[in-house]
């Protein structure tokens, strides 16, 4: 067969392949039942033209064979052609290397199993191992994928790509095929994409020649293979380091030098994920004079999967990739993974999963819980017991998904009214420990309650004591914060008091103190704002005691002092015991710091003798 035609066949069943890859996209993307079967029988005919163009192929080739004397070629073919910036797995590549290729012993086993989420980099670690290693294989390297395959035509595939054709009329099943033309050779195969344990089972050839690599989004798949537990490999997101070195390796040293800090941030958005950084790795490279520092604020928009992407590049396309992860899923598992895109960032329980997704019992939200996490669409946490969380990316998307289905309003309302519930509810050792298990996601109420415009001071108080119990200082800071502002938004000026008073005492026991000191300026014209003249001194006067103690912390003992003596003045006006008390125990403190004795003695005296009548 002459090159031209050879070439321009490759082209159309390349183009094909193509059409279908882009239809099933599609497929799994569309919600409509009519455009679903229009795309389901434009798939079947590309499919169609892929088995004809394949025949063809091979039957041209098996007559070129025959009629000439050229030397075979031992293959190295690979799924990923460029793995040119590929960075770090050095454990990953060290496991691959103990496990499949014989050293100084015998090898562990001769199939290894990659799994993680799309575009963690299974292909690209599997292509560097055998592009490193293609040494160690004399009989050659295939890798091909095998997704939306059936196991014959795969078989007959790696065979033709071995030199070995297999005939249409042969009767062979694709087990045999696989085990007559390789089992006996000293080869790597990878098997990428795969999809189907089942049909894997029947691709595998045995004996102790061949290895073997399977990449897979679902985890499940190397337990179906009975492969050991050394040969299951989970591929991760990459370090900090390994992500800014990718990053330097497409961009150069100097632009990375440039903007260091900016550079962190920008993998920080990509969350460590090698194909959205060499997605941002492309963009850039296209606008030599785009600042990293513009770039990055693209990313920190709500739809920063749209930035994702390279135009006419289905294979750099974060969003393109993470969908073709949602074909294993029922339409009502979509729905719950949307949903779950607005509990916490950090993770969330079981428990608020299930009322997040209106599920009626946790072990039926288990089961869906259990096969996100089995496609890599959602990870066990390593802290805690039932507990999920999302790679940052796949949540953006899962968000972008809940909004376009219309849920997120829906699930966001079902997250914080099971939260508002659960602190109100009068069974307080539950409570607790519930809340401390969903502690950031108990925050989030707080947002919400802002956007219902609905002030639940109720809600605050119930987790105030909470906090003040634990001590979740950072966390209670933020959630003050946001009733601060709701506070505001309400013009309950004595609410926004107390809410900075209680910020600038938890950022004090984080010793944050100036920090805190910021935080209480304001309440001097806020105060003015309070009507009630009582309630403006007792405020006046909280605000001035706590100030003090912060300064007193700070060792500006004069300032303290000072403070603390005016809190004194109006405390003795409102003569409210408790207050009193308060103020001379902190007065009493500062004094003794400054070894002005008799005058700490003296405030400690009449904060005892407040104490002893206010007990009586």
């Amino acid at each position: 067969m002459k090159q031209e035609e050879f070439a321009s066949l490759e082209k159309a069943l390349n183009s094909w392949r193509d059409k279908r890859d882009f239809f099933e996209v599609e497929k799994v993307e569309t919600a409509d039942p009519e455009q679903k079967y229009s795309l389901h029988r434009k798939i079947k005919e590309c499919n169609e033209n892929i088995n004809r163009l394949e025949a063809e192929i091979s039957e041209r080739q098996k007559k070129a064979n025959n009629s000439t004397s050229l030397p075979f070629q031992i293959p190295f073919i690979l799924p990923q052609k460029d793995v040119s910036s590929f960075t770090g797995r050095d454990e990953e590549l060290q496991q691959l290397q103990e496990l499949l290729i014989h050293r100084q012993g015998t090898k562990l086993c001769s199939i290894a199993g990659l799994a993680g989420t799309g575009g963690i980099g299974k292909s690209a670690l599997a292509c560097h191992f055998a592009t490193l290693h293609k040494a160690d294989f004399p009989d050659g390297v295939i890798g091909l994928r095998v997704d939306g395959k059936d196991a014959d035509t795969i078989a007959r595939d790696f065979a033709r790509r071995c030199g070995e054709e297999v005939e249409p009329e042969d009767e062979r099943d694709a087990k045999t095929i696989m085990q007559d033309v390789f089992a006996h050779r000293q080869i790597l195969l990878i098997f990428d994409n795969a999809e189907d344990a089942n049909i894997i089972k029947e691709l595998y050839p045995d004996g102790e020649r061949c290895a073997v690599i399977i990449t897979t989004r679902d985890r499940f798949l190397s337990i179906s293979l009975d492969i050991p537990d050394q040969g299951r490999i989970e591929v991760k997101p990459l370090s900090k380091p390994e992500s800014l070195l990718l990053l330097q390796k497409l961009l150069g040293e100097k632009r990375i030098a440039a903007e260091p800090q900016i550079s962190e941030e920008i993998i920080e958005l990509a969350g460590y994920l090698p194909l959205a950084l060499q997605i941002i790795g492309a963009a850039l490279k296209s606008n030599l004079n785009r600042r990293l520092a513009d770039y990055a604020a693209s990313l920190r928009e709500e739809r920063r999967l749209a930035r994702l992407r390279v135009p006419k590049d289905k294979h750099l396309d974060v969003r393109a990739c993470f969908s073709l992860s949602l074909k294993e899923l029922q339409p009502e598992q979509i729905d719950f993974f949307s949903c779950l895109s607005v509990c916490a960032e950090d993770g969330f329980s079981r428990r608020s999963a299930t009322a997040t997704g209106n599920y009626s019992d946790e072990y039926t939200a288990q089961d869906d819980l259990d096969w996100l996490c089995r496609f890599s669409l959602l990870n066990y946490a390593e802290v805690g017991e039932n507990r999920f969380v999302f790679h940052p990316l796949i949540r953006a998307f899962a968000h972008e998904l809940a909004v376009e289905r219309g849920l997120r309003d829906d699930a966001a309302t079902r997250h914080a009214e099971f939260f508002i519930n659960l602190v109100k509810s009068s069974d307080v050792g539950f409570v607790d420990s519930a809340i401390a298990e969903d502690i950031n996601g108990i925050i989030l109420v707080a947002d919400w309650l802002q956007h219902q415009q609905s002030p639940d001071y109720e809600f605050a108080f119930r987790l105030q004591e909470f906090f003040e119990k634990y001590g979740y200082w950072k966390q209670a800071v933020a959630f003050m914060f946001r009733f601060q502002l709701l506070a505001e938004r309400f013009e309950d000026w004595e609410l926004v008091v107390k809410f900075r008073i209680q910020q600038a005492k938890y950022l004090s026991l984080e010793k944050q103190y100036l920090n805190a000191e910021v935080v209480l300026a304001p309440i001097s014209g806020i105060l003015q704002k309070i009507e009630i003249q009582a309630t403006r001194h007792r405020y006046h006067a909280k605000w001035l005691t706590t100030l003090g103690s912060i300064q007193w912390r700070q060792h500006k003992l004069d300032q303290a002092v000072d403070t603390l003596k005016q809190a004194l003045a109006i405390q003795e006006l409102l003569d409210e015991p408790d207050g009193l008390s308060i103020v001379l125990n902190s007065l009493g403190s500062a004094l003794q710091k400054q070894s002005k004795l008799a005058e700490a003695v003296d405030a400690f005296h009449r904060q005892i003798e407040i104490s002893q009548q206010f007990d009586d």
